[in-house]
């Protein structure tokens, strides 16, 4: 018996009109529908659906659209080389379709989808809203070649995504989207001068998110210029910068002699950066992929040279607030990373590796032979700040490097060094491991504390330090090293420990093993050593040591050095001493108790409570207090 049902009804009232690529979807007016009885179904209906190539011409043209209407684009709408005018409140949806060969106009309150844009269609009138917050960059549709190509097409390349990221950025869009993309961009150029390195790369604008994948490969054209910069950020704020992988030429780059536009002379061709942040302020770079470029992978620098007290000129601007994070910067020519001016910058849980790596090459003459081989300074990381004495010893700061925190990140075979404090002040390198060393030139106030130092071997020979601080005085006997901070650090392998020269030094809770020197002091002013335990089992192993040196005002204690020969190590030390290098509650243990505690020609040293297994040795050594 066939089931009866009772009647329905079901009228739909529609207060907005849709438009779409078929004309008789465009209006969809009011509907009464009434259901007096369900009819069998027939299968064969149910199952058939329509098909949308959204590659088919639009059977409509703008013409129709109203006002207050929604457009749906799921065909090819060509506008025949037109301008054309839209009413406000119109919404154009992408829906697989394309607008192209044309301009559109808009009035007041639109929106349009951002996957319509493309390189044949001008967005012009009032600007419209994009529907989505994020835009998608496809390279096919705005016509990126991709793989290796000629130097105009790379350069094609580059402007056609600076293009995009200019329109997008005009439109309101503040996350730029990048997947699979891999292709080669002209960035170079023959001038050394950080507008001209912008606007010569692809550059960022303010309050933007490039957001890029494991699928993006940006990459620089192999070139002969000296300078050459893929990516940067030119006195603009608020940027972020994501995944991807940024590569650039150095074992492409044709390193011929060279000279810029000025005439100078640039054969070293070691200025070729990935990314250049320049005078901006609240950057993020996380998760990027940096490699080989011909000179840094990343450099921090301000808009121009600072005043003679290290402040910025009016209206000039600084690097400021920098985040670089869960990055990898490997092969670099020159330096992994390069700060040349910036404040209150954060290297956190990075690997900077393989930095300035081969063999320099020489011409008969003796004169260096230029390539892909490592330029100097050939370190992960260069902190390079321009500063200098003026005639009457004030100092000249043009530049500055302070407030820079390097911690969690790994430094593996890098030439020349892992971290170089060449000119910098107010510095914390934590919870890092090393392989090779820190070393510096001229800074202050810096710490470095709970790292973890593993020589690595080169040739069968262990790296020679794992920190190493030099004193250096400025032509008017001031010292340009002082307020260090080193502890908590384990120290594993190297030839020497930690070995140091300066003023105002606490070198503390350090654990030294296995090296051939576990310390070594110099020229020493208000500095305290306490409580470092070095052990070592190789043969000839020294706990403190010094060739020449002198102390004022330091005091070593609460050391426990065990060694296998000679547990201090002292030779013309303090022979123009002016004041005793106390040491006490120590202890000096050697394997061999027929080594001694080895003064040579070392003056004004005041031992006391010293725990040892051997004797002191003394050879013309004057003023040598032993107090128990």
């Amino acid at each position: 018996m066939k089931p009866t049902f009772n009647t329905f009804v079901f009228v739909f009232l529609f207060v907005f009109s849709i438009s779409s690529c078929n004309k008789e979807d465009i209006f969809v007016e009011e509907i009464e529908e009434v259901i007096a009885e369900e009819e069998p179904v027939n299968k064969e209906d149910a199952s058939s659906e329509v098909t949308i190539d959204p590659t088919a011409p639009c059977d409509f043209n703008f013409s129709d659209a109203v006002a207050n209407s929604t457009i749906i684009i799921n065909c090819v709408m060509d506008l025949g080389n037109q301008t054309i005018n839209l009413p406000e409140n119109v919404t154009i949806v992408y829906e697989g379709g394309d607008i192209i060969n044309g301009s559109l106009n808009f009035s007041s309150n639109s929106i349009i989808s951002g996957q319509l844009l493309n390189s044949s269609l001008t967005i012009g009138g009032t600007k419209p809203q994009l529907k989505d917050a994020n835009f998608v960059f496809d390279p096919e549709r705005w016509g990126i070649v991709e793989g290796k190509v000629a130097d105009d097409v790379a350069l094609k390349n580059k402007e056609i995504l600076q293009t995009v990221i200019n329109q997008a950025k005009k439109l309101g869009i503040s996350v730029f989207e990048i997947d699979a993309l891999d292709a080669f961009f002209k960035v170079d150029l023959y001038r050394m001068n950080r507008d001209a390195n912008a606007r010569a790369s692809i550059r960022l604008p303010e309050d933007f998110h490039l957001k890029m994948t494991d699928k993006t490969f940006l990459r620089v054209q192999p070139n002969p210029a000296p300078f050459y910069t893929l990516l940067s950020t030119f006195l603009v704020d608020n940027v972020t910068i994501t995944g991807g992988n940024l590569i650039g030429d150095r074992y492409e780059h044709d390193y011929s002699s060279v000279f810029d536009e000025h005439g100078v002379n640039r054969d070293t061709h070691e200025w070729g950066s990935l990314l250049y942040i320049i005078g901006t302020e609240n950057i993020v770079v996380e998760d990027v992929f940096f490699s080989n470029p011909s000179g840094d992978g990343i450099m921090l620098h301000e808009e121009t040279f600072r005043q003679a007290d290290g402040t910025l000129y009016p209206g000039k601007k600084e690097t400021n607030n920098a985040l670089i994070k869960n990055c990898v910067v490997s092969g670099a020519r020159r330096n992994g990373i390069s700060f040349l001016d910036g404040r209150n910058i954060v290297i956190d849980n990075c690997i900077i590796k393989d930095t300035g790596n081969g063999s320099q090459a020489y011409n008969n003459t003796g004169t260096k032979i230029y390539s892909s081989t490592g330029v100097e300074p050939r370190f992960g990381i260069d902190l390079e700040a321009i500063r200098y004495r003026n005639d009457d010893g004030t100092l000249r700061q043009t530049a500055l490097n302070e407030d820079i925190t390097i911690k969690n990140s790994t430094f593996e075979n890098n030439h020349d060094g892992d971290v170089l404090l060449y000119t910098c002040n107010d510095v914390v390198i934590e919870n890092n491991n090393f392989d090779s060393w820190i070393g510096n030139i001229a800074a202050y106030n810096i710490t470095i504390r709970h790292n973890n130092f593993k020589a690595r071997v080169n040739n069968g020979k262990s790296y020679p330090r794992a920190i190493h601080i030099t004193q250096r005085k400025d032509p008017f006997g001031d010292e340009m090293n002082f307020n260090y901070n080193i502890y908590g650090n384990k120290i594993a392998g190297y030839q020497n420990g930690i070995s140091f020269s300066g003023e105002d030094f606490n070198v503390y809770n350090n654990e030294v093993l296995d090296c051939e020197a576990g310390m070594w002091i110099g020229n020493l002013v208000d500095t305290e050593i306490h409580d470092n335990t070095f052990t070592s089992s190789k043969t000839y192993s020294y706990g403190l040591r010094s060739r020449g040196g002198s102390s004022k005002n330091v005091s070593v204690y609460n050391e426990t050095y065990n060694v296998n020969y000679r547990p201090i190590d002292f030779q013309g030390y303090n022979t123009n001493s002016t004041g005793y290098l106390k040491i006490y509650d120590c202890t000096f243990n050697s394997a061999n108790s027929g080594n001694t505690i080895y003064l040579k020609n070392a003056n004004y040293i005041e031992f006391s409570k010293i725990t040892s297994n051997v004797k002191m040795e003394l050879i013309s050594s004057n003023n040598i207090l032993k107090i128990n």
